[in-house]
């Protein structure tokens, strides 16, 4: 599973590049591309950011899970895409307790608990959540939570959010080429 955000410049953006830069067309790809591709590494950022404040996950595991499709000058759009498997619980805020471990998925739900549940360190360093499968010491098996889209997908005020933002993100964008490809041209 995974969600999709696409980055491409509407039409009033674009006509409004054409006329400032009716002098020198051939530089509209380029800006346009530039553009996007700047918004879109922002836009991981900024979407890490906010994932991270509506569930209770580091950013660094958030933006390892957001791919960028970049533009080019032929192609005047971009996409995040958001993908990943389930998280392990260990990445949720774990702790051991004397009943078992807690975690918090979501800070608007609290934290959970799963009795009988022990946190530990295998010799490959892995340190996970993990239940036993039987009254026996072994086998034991690791607890994993939703995967980063799944909780995206729960939450559409976090997605409309990160449209928004990189709707905002790429207008900044396009003033701040068009600037440079005019200062370029003046020789300033």
């Amino acid at each position: 599973m995974a969600v999709h955000v696409d980055i491409k410049v509407n039409k009033g953006d674009l006509a409004r590049v054409e006329r400032l830069l009716a002098a020198v067309p051939k530089e509209i790809p380029g800006v346009m591309s530039r553009s996007i591709n700047r918004t879109l590494r922002s836009a991981k950022g900024k979407a890490a950011k906010r994932i991270a404040q509506d569930i209770k996950v580091k950013q660094k595991q958030i933006r390892r899970q957001v791919a960028i499709s970049k533009a080019n000058h032929k192609r005047w759009q971009g996409s995040l895409t958001i993908w990943g498997r389930a998280v392990p619980l260990i990445g949720f805020g774990a702790r051991q307790t004397k009943r078992g471990v807690s975690y918090m998925l979501a800070k608007a739900e609290g934290r959970q608990m799963i009795p009988s549940a022990f946190i530990a360190t295998m010799p490959t360093g892995h340190r996970g959540v993990f239940t036993r499968t039987t009254d026996e010491r072994l086998p034991i098996r690791e607890r994993f939570g939703p995967s980063v889209p799944t909780l995206v997908k729960a939450s559409p005020r976090t997605l409309k959010d990160i449209l928004r933002a990189s709707q905002s993100e790429l207008h900044k964008q396009v003033r701040s080429q068009i600037d440079y490809v005019l200062k370029k041209r003046s020789g300033r």
